[in-house]
């Protein structure tokens, strides 16, 4: 599972997955330090009507996804 979101400079891709070989693997929210063989098929749907974005948290640390409905 994953987001494509405006990042400040350029397009920006969140990641959920599990991916492993051989005797390694990792699963969850993998970040920029994580080393994979990755190949991706991708399917991508385009929900309308939602503005999505990701908000620095200053709690958490992180860019957390937020979610709101776009006004006419």
């Amino acid at each position: 599972m994953a987001t494509v979101y405006p990042g400040e400079d350029e397009p920006k891709i969140h990641i959920h997955t599990s991916v492993g070989r051989y005797e390694r693997s990792l699963t969850g929210c993998l970040r920029e330090k994580a080393t994979t063989y990755l190949i991706i098929e991708a399917v991508l749907l385009e929900l309308t009507g939602l503005e999505a974005r990701r908000v620095f948290d200053e709690t958490t640390g992180l860019h957390l996804l937020s979610l709101n409905e776009k006004l006419p």
